[in-house]
């Protein structure tokens, strides 16, 4: 069975449509350089979507209502709508039994994941953005949760990541998984004025991070 035809869902309208090309960020022998990429399929899935004037008002109502909508999109792992559009940047079918093929590469291909990934969330809630989909001054999910890949390309991915939406006026949200992965203690994530979601005390003590912020 191919991994990389399993459903999916991205559930909001998107400007990355197959067949289209990315020029990406990339690093190769210590130069800042550009890759670019073509991509294989479309973001947005093809059954259920919000347009993004219809989410944004979506948003806008509910907080009327005193309702706080925190939009997500899980990256690197459980990112299988962002790999079927880029293959290259997936982990490959080596690890986790195919399992690789949904999650990001942040060893070999971190500054163009990275890029990708961000380019995605700037349609939505870029900081020069006049009319953002999402709400300016809200809370946004990136996921980081569950990764199988290299531990310290995951937390630096979380810290950049959580910086990334900080930089934009928001405040980061992310899944608890920085107790299993602990890494070597080279890359530190410093949690103040980041939100976590705990959901399993052995991917995320709540003492340890409550420690880091």
């Amino acid at each position: 069975i191919d991994p990389t035809t399993a459903y999916s869902g991205f559930r909001l309208e998107s400007n990355v449509k197959k067949g289209d090309t990315v020029a990406l960020k990339s690093v190769e022998n210590g130069v800042e350089t550009t890759k670019t990429f073509t991509y294989q399929a479309d973001l947005t899935s093809k059954d259920v979507f919000y347009k993004k004037d219809d989410f944004r008002s979506f948003m806008q109502e509910a907080a009327t209502m005193g309702v706080n909508v925190v939009p997500e999109f899980d990256t690197p792992a459980h990112a299988l709508a962002f790999t079927k559009v880029i293959p290259e940047l997936s982990l490959g079918e080596s690890v986790r039994n195919g399992r690789g093929l949904e999650e990001l590469d942040l060893t070999g291909q971190y500054e163009e994941s990275f890029d990708f990934v961000t380019n995605v969330f700037d349609e939505y809630m870029a900081a020069d953005m006049e009319n953002p989909v999402f709400t300016e001054g809200g809370v946004v999910h990136i996921g980081c949760d569950e990764y199988f890949g290299e531990t310290e390309g995951f937390r630096k991915y979380c810290r950049d990541m959580a910086d990334y939406v900080e930089s934009t006026g928001r405040t980061a949200r992310l899944w608890g998984s920085l107790t299993k992965l602990a890494g070597d203690g080279s890359v530190i994530v410093e949690g103040y004025g980041v939100q976590l979601n705990l959901w399993d005390e052995g991917y995320a003590n709540m003492y340890e991070m409550y420690e880091l912020g």
